[in-house]
């Protein structure tokens, strides 16, 4: 598969944000995701999400509910999602 294909291939996927306060945990769904095929951006607090959520599409945020300062489910960004 060419580099284009690839591309075209994770846009087809979607586009997560994955936030969490632990970089490990954020490098690994990053793997994971990315291996699947989903275009990954991730940050380590709720407040760099907001920042990311003010200039980039985002299909999905996987967020921590348990942070320091501002937790996922306590962020602004939480009160227009969609909870499962």
């Amino acid at each position: 598969m060419s580099d284009g294909e690839a591309g075209i291939l994770r846009a087809e996927r979607g586009r997560v944000l994955v936030v969490d306060d632990d970089v490990d945990v954020c490098a690994l769904l990053e793997v994971r995701l990315a291996g699947r095929g989903f275009e990954v951006a991730r940050t380590t607090s709720a407040a760099a999400a907001l920042d990311t959520l003010a200039t980039a599409e985002v299909d999905v945020v996987l967020t921590d509910i348990k942070m320091a300062r501002m937790s996922g489910a306590s962020s602004p960004a939480a009160r227009t999602c969609r909870w499962w």
